[in-house]
Order: C-alpha cells, then sequence, then structure tokens
C-alpha cells in the first residue's frame, strides 16, 4: 500500500482546519511507512475522526476530535460525544451503506428557558 503520511504544509492546513494537533497526533500523520501497518491504521482512525459531521440539533459540522473534548488517543470507553455549540450529547452512527454521521443521543425535548433565551438572543444579535 502506499504511503500516506502527511507533509509539512499538508499539517499546518489540517491544524488550521481542525485545531492544533498533539505531539502524538502529529507524529503520527507525518509517519511514513504503508498504511497497512498498525501506525497506518491509527492514521486512517485519526483522520476519521477529524472529518466533520453536521450537528442534528444545531446543524453545525463538528468533528469527532472535537466532539470527545480531547486527544484521541487518550479516549476510552464510556466518553461522551458532546457538540461544542449546542452541547447536545451525541452518538456517532456508521451505516452499512453510507457515510457517517450524528444522532442526538436523547430525542430534543422541550427546550430550558435558558437555552430559549440564549437562542432568542443570539437570534437578535445580542449573544455571543
Amino acid at each position: 500500500m502506499a504511503d500516506d503520511a502527511l507533509t509539512a504544509g499538508q499539517l499546518a492546513d489540517w491544524e488550521r482546519r481542525f485545531g492544533e494537533l498533539t505531539e502524538p497526533e502529529r507524529e503520527l500523520l507525518t509517519a511514513a511507512g504503508p498504511s497497512s501497518t498498525i501506525d497506518g491504521q491509527r492514521r486512517y482512525v485519526l483522520r476519521m475522526f477529524m472529518n466533520p459531521m453536521r450537528c442534528p440539533a444545531c446543524l453545525r459540522l463538528v468533528p469527532a476530535r472535537q466532539a470527545l473534548g480531547h486527544a484521541i488517543h487518550h479516549k476510552v470507553p464510556g466518553d461522551r460525544f458532546t457538540c461544542p455549540h449546542c452541547r447536545r450529547e451525541l452518538e456517532r452512527v456508521v451505516p452499512f451503506i453510507g457515510s457517517e454521521s450524528w444522532r442526538l443521543k436523547y430525542p430534543l425535548g422541550p427546550a430550558t428557558d435558558e437555552e430559549l433565551a440564549a437562542a432568542a438572543a443570539q437570534a437578535t444579535g445580542e449573544g455571543n
């Protein structure tokens, strides 16, 4: 298989788009070697976690790495994915055919008074 390591320019572009990478992530993405090796498989998983998907609640693009809240190499079972924009808890859905996406872990219920006030302020331009 072909080497799929990133060049310095590609790495800078990734950091601009996805935020600061940790040193282990940087090393993994720039390491030379075929994707058939264990590091190549880790590189593939890291790239999948950096792929942004739309949050079903606020419709903003959210990469799994950002929703996780910490580096991928620190992920443990039981970690929660949370949209950083609307703070809804998300689940990754990987269909048999098609691309992966987010779904809400809990269905949308009535919004709290604070959420309604924040949404109204944001709609009128008073928020953030």
